[in-house]
């Protein structure tokens, strides 16, 4: 037995390579780390541990080795561990550059061996000269490693006194610290494992060359053989990089995440082979993985996020308010009683002919704000909604009816698509608490989805027939914000809808040009306008004279253009409102110079797959059905900053993950993860915010995504 394993599991485990220099107790501290069984050294370990290892192999100068071979055999021996040590011949200490490099080639060396006859090495950085343990990590890069581990200590004088008495003993280090050093030392897990560089794989017959067997423990002669071979194959590969890169960028339309180049060719090419939405079975896993990384929301309504339990979750924040008026209204309570009764028997047609229907033959949800004259809004819509509380599929029917059946699936049309929303938005959003119980299911999605930066547009007046102001309104969204900060940067854009009163407009204008003059907090989370609505209501170039005191005030535009119309909505967006971004824009490839100025100017498409889905119709080559192609293959070959968004994800049962994955399927053959990635880093570039702020976001997304993929985490 080798501590608490067996000879099987020692044979197995990987070794602990680890480097010495003035102080022995930094092996067997390190040895604890990743052994606890067999060293119950520390009170308190970390919740990640590096794998548990078997023989330790130290290098070390020939003064270190000398002053502390003896007692770290002891030690081992003491455990019952194997341990060699390895030293530099005629070498007492690093005194030149040549000491260095061959220092380097004995490390390189030893790290080889240590890997080649089982798992790569754990590499224990906390030993030696600062030269060494680079050296070492360095090693750990070409070669791969099963961990990078340190030990820290945070000893202060008196404990020092005491450490360096229980060095001293001759049971030092064979278990539990004494009480006055508990949490003096602190175990800390630097990297998980990497592979081995490809530069190495490929070249393993020259490196076992070059490397020769392994020298027995010891003195060891100094040499810079193994490590200059091993610098050459490094610059060579590292030209045949280069070119690869060059060519890469040379064949893109438009760029990807900078850091991506920098990864390993065998890894892009994988991220440029492997797809996502061409197998129905691998649907749910392809998502899991969208949901794991950062992205960027540019284009979600407020008034289009609830799904119906959530629009029941919201309905809540009003229960005791509604409890109170079906008490004293005894219509109230008696449309309720039926409400349930009808629920309880599954009599859905007498629940869509009590509400009535609209001029699409709809249910008319927008009359429950009418039904019961007097009754502060939003509580009809609350009580009506609470009815469903533990029957929400109910509703669910109601409100999607057959369109949510793959088979039976049509194109709705804007309108439509519009009083799928009449139970939230307006409806709903009338009083704080319905207000607060929104934002925060919204930042639970926001976090849940791992969107690190999200624009939400609404209309703050919209939300004021239950008593709020529009400041009011925007005090909510701008606490929300800030509750949100720890995990989504919540920015704001207000809306102008196309087919509502146009004096409607000038206050949402006048609304936000207001709190920009006063209110700093405003000023930085309010980031756009917003022109919405059906396009054919109103065209972008009647606006121009409502849309000047924003452009005067060089506030950012984005115009919902191209979804159900021509081309023609898009070029009137560009240059009669100069759009900054398009919502949609679905039609613009019937204009090719169009099309290229927003190549050429940046200007960006918030794409919406599923919300487009609904309303126009295309092809989902994953369900097998349409025949209309969407267009964003077409504007990914032509380098369009095309982004991907929800829209309205509780009227499209969506999320954002899942309109990536929805992209996909409507595109022929799917999406590359290297697609992926590029539509992710077009959301961050076209980020309203400040270019500073824009530039961190886009470094974090770039550095999480960039960990992700080095440290194991590969696409679905």
């Amino acid at each position: 037995m080798i501590g608490a394993h067996s000879d099987d599991d020692f044979n197995r485990a990987p070794r602990l390579f680890c480097t010495l220099g003035g102080s022995w107790p930094v092996i067997p501290e390190t040895y604890a780390f990743t052994n606890p069984e067999a060293l119950p050294l520390y009170s308190n370990l970390p919740a990640t541990r590096p794998p548990a290892v078997g023989e330790i192999w130290v290098v070390a100068t020939a003064a270190a080795a000398q002053q502390h071979g003896a007692r770290l055999r002891r030690w081992a021996a003491a455990l019952g561990v194997g341990l060699r040590l390895w030293w530099l011949e005629g070498m007492s200490d690093l005194h030149s550059e040549s000491d260095v490099r061959a220092m380097a080639d004995l490390i390189y060396r030893l790290a080889y061996h240590a890997g080649r006859d089982r798992p790569p090495p754990v590499l224990g950085l906390a030993g030696g000269r600062k030269t060494m343990s680079a050296d070492l990590q360095r090693a750990g890069q070409v070669f791969g490693h099963s961990a990078l581990v340190h030990v820290l200590d945070r000893i202060d004088e008196k404990q020092r006194a005491i450490l360096s008495q229980y060095q001293g003993r001759p049971d030092a280090f064979t278990g539990p610290l004494p009480e006055e050093l508990a949490g003096s030392l602190l175990p800390v897990l630097v990297a998980a494992g990497a592979p081995p560089s490809e530069a190495v794989t490929a070249e393993r017959y020259h490196l076992d060359e070059a490397a020769g067997p392994l020298p027995p423990a010891g003195a060891v002669s100094p040499d810079t053989c193994f490590l200059d071979a091993v610098e050459s194959i490094q610059h060579q590969a590292e030209s045949l990089l280069a070119n690869y890169r060059l060519q890469l960028s040379a064949e893109e339309p438009a760029g990807n995440f900078r850091a991506l180049y920098a990864l390993p060719a065998a890894t892009v090419e994988t991220l440029r082979r492997e797809r996502i939405g061409t197998d129905p079975v691998r649907r749910d896993q392809e998502i899991a993985w969208l949901d794991t990384l950062p992205k960027a929301e540019l284009h979600c309504h407020l008034g289009g996020i609830l799904s119906v339990p959530e629009m029941i979750e919201a309905a809540q924040a009003e229960a005791v308010r509604v409890d109170r008026a079906r008490r004293w209204r005894d219509d109230l309570e008696a449309d309720f009683a039926s409400l349930r009764r009808w629920i309880d028997h599954g009599d859905l047609t007498a629940i869509v002919n009590w509400l009535g229907r609209d001029a699409h033959g709809r249910p008319d949800f927008k009359a429950l704000r009418r039904r019961w004259p007097c009754l502060p809004e939003p509580l009809g819509v609350c009580a009506f909604l609470l009815a469903f509380a533990d029957a929400p599929e109910a509703l669910d029917a109601i409100i999607f009816g057959d369109w949510c059946d793959p088979v039976r699936f049509h194109a709705i049309g804007i309108e439509r698509y519009e009083a799928l929303g009449d139970l939230q938005g307006s409806g709903l959003l009338q009083s704080r608490a319905t207000l607060r119980a929104t934002l925060d299911i919204l930042a639970r999605q926001a976090r849940e989805r791992h969107i690190t930066y999200l624009e939400l547009r609404c209309s703050p007046l919209n939300y004021t027939r239950g008593g709020l102001s529009g400041d009011a309104v925007i005090d909510e969204l701008l606490a929300a914000a800030e509750a949100m900060a720890g995990h989504t940067d919540l920015r704001l854009l207000f809306i102008a809808s196309r087919h509502g009163d146009r004096q409607r407009i000038e206050e949402h204008i006048a609304l936000a040009q207001g709190r920009l003059e006063r209110d700093k907090s405003f000023a930085r989370r309010f980031v756009g306008f917003d022109l919405a609505g059906a396009e054919h209501a109103r065209a972008p170039a009647e606006l121009r004279g409502d849309f000047r005191p924003l452009r005067e005030r060089v506030v950012h535009l984005t115009i919902h253009a191209g979804e159900d119309t021509s081309v023609q909505n898009i070029w009137e967006a560009a240059y009669e409102l100069n759009a900054d971004r398009i919502g949609h824009g679905l039609t613009l490839a019937e204009n090719a110079d169009l099309l290229a100025r927003f190549r050429d100017r940046e200007i960006a498409l918030e794409m919406c797959p599923s919300s487009n889905d609904q309303i126009v119709g295309f092809c989902d080559h994953l369900l097998g059905r349409g025949k209309h192609p969407y267009p964003l293959a077409h504007y990914l070959a032509e380098g369009l900053r095309v982004t991907i968004n929800t829209d309205d994800p509780g009227m499209s049962r969506t999320h954002l993950s899942a309109e990536y994955h929805k992209a996909a399927a409507l595109t022929e053959g799917g999406l590359s993860h290297w697609q992926v990635l590029r539509l992710i880093r077009n959301g961050f570039q076209a980020a309203f915010c400040s270019r500073e702020d824009r530039r961190h976001h886009l470094l974090r997304a770039e550095e999480k995504i960039v960990r992700q993929l080095t440290n194991g985490g590969k696409p679905a």
